[in-house]
C-alpha cells in the first residue's frame, strides 16, 4: 500500500505534466491563429470570415476544447466548469474527439 507521501508526490508530478501540455497546447493555439490570422487577411479576408474559416476545422476545435478542459481543471477544479470536465464521461469525450483528429490525420497522411 502506498504512503501519503508518494500519493502526493504522483499528484504533483500529474500535476506538472497536465501544466506543461496545456502550456504548449495554448502556446501552438496563439501560435497558428496568429500565423493564419496574418496569412488570411494577406490575401484580402477579414478578419471575421477568417476567424470563422479557422474555427471551421475540426482539428482546431477540438484541441482548443481539450486546452479549456484541462485549464479548468487545473485552474479552478471546484468551479462549475472544473466539475463539469472532470466527469469521467466529458473527459472520455475530450479525449475521444482528439483521438479521432489523430485517426483521420494519420490515415489522410498515408493517402
Amino acid at each position: 500500500m502506498e504512503n501519503t507521501a508518494d500519493l502526493s508526490h504522483n499528484k504533483k508530478i500529474k500535476w506538472a505534466y497536465t501544466a506543461l501540455v496545456v502550456l504548449i497546447t495554448w502556446f501552438s493555439l496563439v501560435l497558428q491563429f496568429s500565423i493564419s490570422i496574418l496569412a488570411y487577411i494577406a490575401k484580402g479576408c477579414s478578419f471575421g470570415s477568417t476567424l470563422i474559416q479557422l474555427l471551421s476545422f475540426y482539428t482546431i476545435l477540438s484541441n482548443l476544447l481539450m486546452v479549456v478542459c484541462l485549464t479548468a481543471i487545473l485552474v479552478a477544479p471546484k468551479s462549475a466548469l472544473g466539475r463539469f470536465f472532470l466527469q469521467r464521461s466529458v473527459l472520455t469525450a475530450v479525449a475521444f474527439f482528439n483521438i479521432l483528429v489523430c485517426l483521420c490525420t494519420q490515415r489522410w497522411a498515408k493517402l
